[in-house]
C-alpha cells in the first residue's frame, strides 16, 4: 500500500495493484469512480445496482478518512493515512487490582545489609534461572536468582570486553542476551549464562528488540535521520545492513519539540512490530513485512491531567525550553506473538487483545500494588512470557504476577 500510494503521488497515475494487496481509502474511491464510469456503456438493472453498491462502499471508506487526526506535522499526517486507525477509549475499562503477596516478591533491595547495598535497578531481564539487573550505583550488571539472592556480578563497569558503562536497553531471544551500552557505543551479546559471545561495535543505540531472526534498534541521535526511519530492522546475521526502517521522524532538524522523535518499540517472534512516539498516545503496528497495518489512538480523560507536550512545531531556541520536556505516554509495552499488547501506563497495565480481523479490544486495566512497601510502588521493566507468567521490576523490587482474564 505504501509503495502504491507513493507511485500515484509521484506520477499522478494509478499504480497497479497486486492480487490481495491493501488499497488506501483514497485510491478505493478513485477506482470506484472509474469503475462506475465504465458501466455507463452497459445496460441492465443488475449492472446499475452493482455500480450503486460500489459507490456506497467507496463513499463510506472515503468518509472514514475524517477519522484520521490532523497534526502540525505533515510527515505524521501522511504516515497515519497509510493504514486504518482505531480509537480506543480507556475511560470505560474496568480496573482490576492485583495485590502482591510475599511469595510474589522475589527481591527487595530495602532488606539488604550495608555490605550488600546496590543502587536503583534501572533495567532487568530474566532467563529460566535468574534476573540480570543493571544497577545505578556501581553501574554494573548483577545476577539475582529466583530465591532473591545476589549471586555475582556478570558485567563489571568499564570499557573492557563484556564490561558496560551506561546501559540503555536489554533484550533477549532463546539463545542470547543483548545489552545496549551507549557510552561504549556498542551492543554486547551474551549467552544465557552471561558469557560474552560477541560485541557489535559502533552501535550507539537507545533501545533494542530482538527475536530469533531480526534485531530492531534506534540510534541515540536524531540529527540527519531521514523522514522515515527512526527504527532500523536488520538480520541478526548482519546487523549493520538495514533491511527496513519504520516510524517517521516527526520533527525536522533545527525545530522543536524534538522529544516527539523519541520512539519506543517491541518486536515479537512473528516479526511484527509495535512502535510509538514516546509523547503521543498512539501505537502503530507493523506486519511481518514491516509495513504499517494499523495505528491505535488512545483516548482518556486522564490525559488532561498529565504534563503532555503539545505538538506545535517551532524553530529551536536555546533560550526557550518550552515544549522540550513533558510526560512520557505509551512508551513501555510488550507485543506478544498472538498480537496482544501489554501496555505499562502510569495509571496501570492495559491489556489489549487482537481479534481475528486484527482489530483490537481493550480487556481491562490492572493496578499492581505491594501494600507492605515503604516506598511508592510501580511497575517498571516487564518480561512477559504469557499472561500467567510476568516478571517485572522497579528501582527497589523484583516481582512476579499474572493477569487474570
Amino acid at each position: 500500500m505504501q509503495a502504491q500510494d507513493t507511485a500515484e503521488l509521484e506520477t499522478g497515475q494509478e499504480a497497479p495493484v497486486a492480487e490481495g494487496a491493501l488499497v488506501s481509502p483514497k485510491n478505493q474511491i478513485r477506482r470506484v469512480d472509474r469503475t462506475c464510469s465504465s458501466f455507463k456503456i452497459l445496460r441492465g438493472r443488475m449492472v446499475k445496482t452493482t455500480c450503486l453498491l460500489l459507490l456506497i462502499i467507496g463513499c463510506s471508506k472515503a468518509m472514514n478518512e475524517e477519522n484520521y487526526p490532523v497534526t502540525e506535522s505533515e510527515v505524521l499526517n501522511n504516515f497515519i493515512r497509510l493504514a486504518p486507525v482505531q480509537y480506543i477509549n480507556l475511560d470505560s475499562l474496568s480496573t482490576v487490582h492485583i495485590e502482591l503477596s510475599e511469595e510474589d516478591l522475589i527481591f527487595n533491595s530495602e532488606n539488604l545489609d550495608m555490605n550488600s547495598l546496590i543502587g536503583w535497578m534501572m533495567y532487568s531481564i530474566t532467563t529460566d534461572d535468574a534476573f540480570y539487573v543493571f544497577e545505578k550505583s556501581d553501574k554494573n550488571i548483577i545476577q539475582i536468582n529466583f530465591d532473591g539472592q545476589i549471586t555475582k556480578t556478570v558485567a563489571a563497569n568499564g570499557r573492557g570486553p563484556g564490561e558496560v558503562l551506561s546501559v540503555s536497553s536489554m533484550a533477549k531471544n532463546s539463545s542470547n542476551i543483548f545489552v545496549a551500552d551507549r557510552a561504549n557505543a556498542r551492543i554486547n551479546i551474551y549467552n544465557h549464562d552471561f558469557k560474552l559471545e560477541k560485541t557489535l561495535a559502533s552501535f550507539m543505540v537507545e533501545d533494542i528488540s530482538v527475536n530469533e531472526e531480526y534485531i530492531a534498534y534506534n540510534e541515540v541521535t536524531y540529527q540527519g535521520i531521514k523522514t522515515s526511519g527512526m527504527v532500523t530492522i536488520a538480520k541478526l546475521s548482519s546487523p549493520q545492513d538495514s533491511i527496513a526502517k519504520v516510524m517517521p521522524k516527526i520533527i525536522p532538524d533545527g525545530m522543536q519539540p524534538m522529544v516527539f522523535n523519541s520512539v519506543s518499540f517491541d518486536m515479537n517472534n512473528k516479526n511484527e512490530i509495535a512502535a510509538s512516539s514516546d509523547h503521543l498516545p498512539w501505537i502503530s503496528l507493523f506486519d511481518s513485512n514491516f509495513l504499517i497495518e494499523r495505528t491505535l489512538i488512545f483516548e482518556s480523560s486522564d490525559f488532561d491531567n498529565r504534563n503532555l507536550v503539545e505538538l506545535k512545531i517551532h524553530p529551536a531556541d536555546p533560550n526557550n525550553k518550552a515544549g522540550v520536556g513533558g510526560a512520557f505516554i505509551m512508551d513501555n509495552f510488550k507485543y506478544l506473538d498472538d498480537g496482544s499488547l501489554i501496555i505499562n501506563d502510569n495509571d496501570g497495565i492495559i491489556y489489549l487483545r487482537r481479534n481475528k480481523d486484527r482489530s483490537y479490544e481493550a480487556v481491562a486495566k490492572y493496578v499492581v500494588d505491594y501494600p507492605r512497601s515503604e516506598k511508592s510502588f510501580w511497575v517498571g521493566s516487564l518480561d512477559v512470557s504469557d499472561l500467567e507468567n510476568i516478571k517485572a521490576s522497579n528501582w527497589y523490587y523484583l516481582f512476579q504476577f499474572k493477569l487474570p482474564e
